[in-house]
C-alpha cells in the first residue's frame, strides 16, 4: 500500500490531464509538487473546487517517485476578494508567471512561499496592486540570485555613497563614478527601489504603497532589469498595459 502524505500548497499552474482530471503544480515551503486531481473537471465532484489556479490548499496524496494522486483535499483561501476583480487577478498572474518560469532557480522555497502568501493576503486588502507587485518583482531578485549590489561601487569597489541602480553593472554607481556612465535611475529613484528591497512586507504602510504605485521610472528599471539578467519578459504584465 503506497504510503499518503499530508502537504499544503499554492496551486500556480493547472493542465488539462486525461478526460476529467488536472494536473496541478503546487508551490509548498519544500518546493514544487506535481499533483493528479483525479474529477477536478466534473461539476458534481468534491475536487473540482481544489483544481484550480491561485488556490491554497491542504491535501493528501500518495508518496510517488513519478505524479502523485491527490486523494483528499480542502481549500483554505480561495482568493476570492482577488478572482472577483479583474484587474487584481491580472496582478496576481504576474506573481505566478515569474514563480512558474523560475521554479526550477529557487532553492529557498520556504522563504519563496511564505513572502508569496503575505503578499497575495496583502493583494486581497489593497488598491495599490502594481505596488505590490513591483515589491514581488524587486524581493525576489535575491532568491533568484541575481539582486543588486548595493553597498559596493561595480566600477571602482568603492563603498556605494550617493549610488544609482545601473542595469548592466548590477549594482549601485558610487557618485565618484557617475560621470563614466548613464545610470538606469537617478540617485532619488534608486534610493526608493533599496527602500523596497529592504523594508519587510507587513511594514510597507499606504504611505509608502502610494509611493511606489505610480512610479514609471522603477517600473520601467525592473522590467529592463529581468529581460538583461534574467532573459525574462512577462507576458501578463504586457496584457495589463495593453487593456490599460
Amino acid at each position: 500500500m503506497r504510503k499518503i502524505i499530508k502537504s499544503k500548497g499554492l496551486i500556480i499552474k493547472v493542465q488539462d490531464y486525461l478526460e476529467n482530471a488536472v494536473l496541478a503544480t503546487i508551490l509548498t515551503e519544500n518546493g514544487k509538487e506535481s499533483i493528479i486531481i483525479k474529477g477536478a473537471k466534473k461539476l458534481n465532484t468534491s475536487t473540482r473546487r481544489l483544481g484550480n489556479v491561485l488556490t491554497l490548499i491542504e491535501y493528501n496524496h500518495t508518496e510517488s517517485s513519478g505524479l502523485s494522486v491527490l486523494t483528499e483535499g480542502v481549500v483554505v483561501d480561495n482568493y476570492t476578494l482577488i478572482k472577483d476583480e479583474l484587474l487584481k487577478f491580472n496582478y496576481a498572474l504576474v506573481m505566478l508567471e515569474k514563480i512558474n518560469f523560475f521554479i526550477e532557480e529557487f532553492t529557498d522555497y520556504k522563504t519563496l512561499y511564505n513572502f508569496t502568501i503575505s503578499l497575495l493576503n496583502k493583494l486581497k486588502e489593497t488598491s495599490y496592486l502594481n505596488a505590490v507587485v513591483l515589491i514581488f518583482q524587486i524581493k525576489i531578485l535575491y532568491l533568484l540570485g541575481v539582486a543588486p549590489s548595493f553597498n559596493r561601487c561595480p566600477v571602482c569597489g568603492k563603498k556605494a555613497i550617493n549610488a544609482a541602480l545601473d542595469i548592466k553593472s548590477g549594482g549601485f554607481i558610487c557618485e565618484d563614478c557617475h560621470y563614466l556612465k548613464e545610470t538606469s535611475l537617478n540617485i532619488e529613484d534608486s534610493k526608493l527601489f533599496k527602500e523596497i528591497y529592504v523594508t519587510k512586507v507587513n511594514d510597507f504602510n499606504d504611505e509608502l504603497l502610494i509611493k511606489i504605485d505610480n512610479h514609471i521610472n522603477i517600473n520601467k528599471c525592473v522590467k529592463s532589469y529581468y529581460e538583461w539578467h534574467l532573459d525574462f519578459k512577462s507576458k501578463v504584465l504586457d496584457i495589463i498595459e495593453k487593456i490599460g
